[in-house]
């Protein structure tokens, strides 16, 4: 009989358990013939255990050969103590490590002679006083391209044919250290504010960037919004290095010092370039001098002086470079301390070495060349003294040792400026720092600007931040004052307005109507425009619908001597003749004219007569009607200096000739 209420499950529950134990077991069994059931893994492969031993036994021989070799093992490279020390030193100033650690920290005011805890003090924000408005001169000058071999980005804007002429624009202020100390000493005592410590920056008072920023005048009469000047080329000074990116070493305070003074000319005071005809002199001289800056007689002697002086700046230019690698190979051996040096450290004290190496071989050879050059000038004139020998003259010292006077302008008996902007050879040691000095000038140059632009500077500085390096030192509130290695002075007032010297300039000299005999209208103009070292003249006569142009024939400065044969000493060849080289030099402007008219305002003479004159009406580039009045156009300030300029030149070059 069936038993009723029971489902499927129920009713078969003894042949479901009965039919799975059939099927494990049956795994179990194809298991024994499929695979590696029993198999282990040994150094990252399947093994059978057979083979275990076999394995072991040949990786333990292994190992015992290595422990018994004579070869030496290749050992992971880990920095050591000193390493770490020396990386958590450089990285003090930073903004995340500026936390002081858990307890009271303590520090001795040198001056007051008592010990502080930095938890219950707060210093006073030193609020560096602006410079004075400075001064700005704006000419054209002629470079010495042999001196800018080394300076591709400044060779590259005049191409071989072409004279190197450049427009400048130098600035020129001072900095009254007596005004900066006063800053730096300022407190509040009534409200607990306390001075910054002497002691914190009286060995590193320097003064590590000059910050000068230009406006331009536009058409419409407007400034231009301000921008800031990059050092000239050839000039290198600290911006860079404290505007450090992912690939810059890592900076710490002694080392920017180092770096500082090698650079102090370059940052205070970078010389301008060697020119060939214009004197360069500091704005200040400048605005002594009057608006038309006079000429050095260019001569025999006076270009072999020139290429003296480069000889002497690039020798100095090689022993700079070389103290910076020496101080380099210094830095990299510190940081390695009593440590063996890793390869790739020495791999880079090798290259410096090596580049060390071949200044020392140019530096040799550029003597050979100066020794050769002054034996030249000796038998031009055996009076002849070395301007440039350092032995026997130097530079001119202003307060507080410092050097004063530059650029290309150097006169005899000075030591000539460098390339790399040093006067000496120096230590940073023996450079004094401004609480030694009363003041300190300060110049740039802007060679970005374009002919007949108006423009005016205003000029800020930066010293070495007192704080740098103190954040310990700090309450937390004010450990933020710690991280930045400079702290900047607010900006100067803005300069007066300086226009620098056009491309060419036009004057209308003569105007006359077409009259009976004269059918045609006819203007005489004149034209000047600076080329190869001299302002040049053109005359040109024009009628109605004629523009403005005229090609002459210029003489050319002769080429450089150079010290020449084995060794440098051969005296060089003597020209067949002192015929000076000559060009065809194009004068044009987009100027036409329209029309001569006689001038509805008449001028009365001494005897009480009417004069009659006549004024010409042109166009320019933009199709403006311009005026010309030729009686004005004569007594014109600009024509006067140009006038004597050109009179200078054509004596100059006449003088070269014999």
């Amino acid at each position: 009989m069936k038993i009723k209420g029971l489902d499927f499950l129920e009713k078969h529950v003894e042949k479901i358990v009965l039919a799975g134990t059939v099927v494990l077991l049956a795994g179990f069994g194809v298991m024994q013939f499929l695979g590696h059931p029993n198999a282990v893994e040994v150094g990252g492969k399947i093994t059978q255990p057979a083979d275990v031993d076999k394995i072991l036994t040949q990786k333990a021989q292994a190992l015992d050969a290595q422990i018994h070799s004579t070869r030496p093992i290749e050992l992971p490279e880990i920095d050591t103590i000193a390493d770490v020390f020396h990386q958590k030193r450089n990285l003090a100033t930073t903004a995340a490590r500026n936390n002081v650690p858990f307890g009271p920290r303590y520090f001795i005011d040198l001056e007051e002679g008592e010990v502080i805890a930095t938890a219950d003090v707060r210093f006073a924000e030193p609020k560096l006083p602006p410079l004075p408005e400075p001064l700005s001169h704006a000419d054209v000058y002629n470079l010495d391209k042999s001196a800018l071999e080394d300076l591709p980005e400044m060779a590259e804007k005049f191409p071989d044919e072409e004279p190197a002429d450049i427009r400048a624009v130098s600035i020129e202020t001072t900095l009254t250290t007596a005004d900066l100390i006063k800053a730096l000493k300022s407190g509040d005592p009534d409200k607990g504010i306390r001075p910054v410590p002497q002691s914190w920056y009286d060995k590193s008072l320097y003064i590590v960037d000059v910050i000068v920023e230009r406006e331009e005048l536009d058409a419409n009469g407007k400034w231009s919004d301000p921008v800031v000047l990059d050092p000239v080329p050839g000039r290198p000074t600290l911006r860079n290095l404290l505007q450090p990116s992912e690939d810059s070493p890592q900076l710490t305070l002694d080392s920017l010092l180092e770096q500082r003074n090698l650079l102090a000319e370059n940052i205070e005071r970078p010389p301008f370039y060697i020119v060939r005809t214009n004197q360069w002199v500091p704005p200040a001289k400048a605005a002594e001098a009057g608006e038309y800056t006079e000429k050095v007689v260019d001569t025999p002697l006076s270009r072999l002086e020139r290429d003296l002086q480069r000889k002497y700046q690039r020798r100095k230019e090689l022993n700079a470079e070389n103290e910076r690698i020496d101080q380099e190979i210094k830095d990299l051996q510190d940081r390695a301390k009593d440590s063996e040096l890793s390869d790739a450290v020495k791999r880079q004290i090798e290259g410096k070495n090596r580049r060390k190496q071949d200044n020392e071989k140019k530096i040799a050879k550029i003597d050979e060349d100066i020794q050769a050059l002054v034996d030249k000038a000796k038998q031009i004139d055996e009076n002849w003294v070395n301007p440039f020998d350092e032995r026997g003259t130097g530079g001119r010292t202003g307060e507080g040792g410092r050097t004063t006077g530059g650029g290309s302008g150097t006169q005899p008996g000075e030591e000539p400026l460098i390339p790399g902007g040093r006067r000496s050879s120096s230590s940073a040691k023996e450079q004094p720092t401004l609480l030694e000095l009363d003041s300190v000038t300060l110049w740039a140059h802007d060679i970005t600007v374009k002919p007949g632009g108006v423009y005016r500077y205003r000029v800020s500085y930066e010293i070495f931040n007192p704080f740098s390096g103190k954040a310990t030192r700090l309450s937390r509130e004010q450990q933020h004052l710690a991280d930045s290695f400079v702290i900047e002075s607010s900006p100067s007032d803005w300069s007066d307005p300086v226009t620098v010297p056009q491309d060419i300039y036009y004057f209308i000299v003569a105007a006359n109507p077409a009259q009976q005999g004269t059918p045609v209208a006819r203007v005489s103009a004149e034209m000047y425009r600076y080329y190869d070292g001299y302002w040049r003249k053109a005359d040109a006569s024009l009628e109605p619908g004629d523009e403005l142009a005229k090609s002459i024939s210029v003489k050319r400065l002769p080429e450089e001597t150079t010290a020449s044969g084995p060794g440098g000493r051969n005296p060089g060849r003597k020209p067949k003749d002192k015929t000076l080289p000559t060009s065809r030099l194009v004068m044009e402007l987009p100027v036409t004219l329209l029309d001569v008219l006689e001038r509805p305002v008449k001028r009365v003479s001494e005897l009480g007569t009417p004069i009659r004159d006549y004024e010409a009406i042109l166009t320019n580039e933009t199709g403006q009607i311009v005026v010309r009045i030729p009686y004005k156009e004569v007594d014109n300030s600009d024509r006067s200096w140009l006038t004597r300029a050109v009179d200078k030149a054509d004596k100059e070059l006449k003088a070269l000739e014999g």
